[in-house]
């Protein structure tokens, strides 16, 4: 999970110059060529809170970079909490 959460943030940066915490508006020069590395890029916007779960090895059981990379995941970060059932 960490490792495609970090592989995430180095592709959004590769493509855009800069981290994810610069970002006003997200502009890649091109969309990533498999549907793996498209799915992947969208959880680098995860809610910071869940990203900081993972990172510290505390995520829920079902929030899996499997379940991420095959299933829609919202852009609102309420809607990703309420999914991963976390509070903020």
């Amino acid at each position: 999970m960490i490792k495609g959460l970090r592989a995430a943030h180095a592709r959004i940066a590769d493509s855009t110059g800069c981290s994810i915490g610069e970002l006003n508006t997200l502009t890649l020069d091109a969309s990533p060529k498999s549907p793996y590395h498209r799915n992947l890029c969208r959880i680098a916007f995860l809610a910071p809170d869940l990203q900081r779960l993972i990172l510290e090895g505390r995520q829920p059981l079902d929030l899996t970079l499997t379940r991420m990379l095959q299933n829609d995941l919202p852009g609102s970060w309420v809607e990703q909490r309420r999914l991963f059932k976390t509070a903020a």
